[in-house]
């Protein structure tokens, strides 16, 4: 998809304040402020490479709170539990930090959501959506 389709489904689509970019090139070239997914809301980011959407992010916005986020997590794991089924779940916690990474895998698209709490700095709660590309030996095998 193009800056121009995501603007004709998302009307409130703005280019951001500050412009981001991620590892491989993808510019964040669209934002929509107030993106409302289980009760919580989120900056949804748009990124594009080669005028095409590799990936969306987004970012819990009005809960800063290491405890608020903790139950953002879970009322979207919930949801997104009962809309993907089966994931994958992955924890890691040490004296200074706790991450809790859950991925699905629905029809070609690559969902993962991530809590992340350190000591002594901002925690954060974020979800992203990635087109999974085929594997080479998918490709070979068609």
């Amino acid at each position: 998809m193009t800056p121009v389709q995501i603007q004709q489904l998302f009307p409130g689509a703005q280019p951001p304040g500050i412009q981001g970019s991620l590892y491989g090139g993808a510019k964040e070239l669209l934002a929509v402020p107030d993106v409302e997914i289980a009760g919580n809301t989120f900056v949804a980011s748009f990124f594009f490479k080669d005028n095409g959407l590799t990936q969306v992010m987004l970012k819990l916005t009005g809960e800063e709170t290491t405890d608020g986020m903790e139950r953002a997590y879970v009322s979207l794991y919930g949801a997104f539990r009962a809309k993907y089924c089966d994931e994958e779940l992955t924890t890691m916690n040490t004296a200074f930090m706790r991450t809790m990474t859950t991925e699905w895998l629905p029809e070609g698209r690559r969902v993962i959501l991530r809590y992340f709490e350190c000591r002594d700095c901002i925690s954060d709660l974020s979800i992203v959506y990635q087109v999974r590309l085929p594997s080479r030996e998918e490709l070979n095998n068609h």
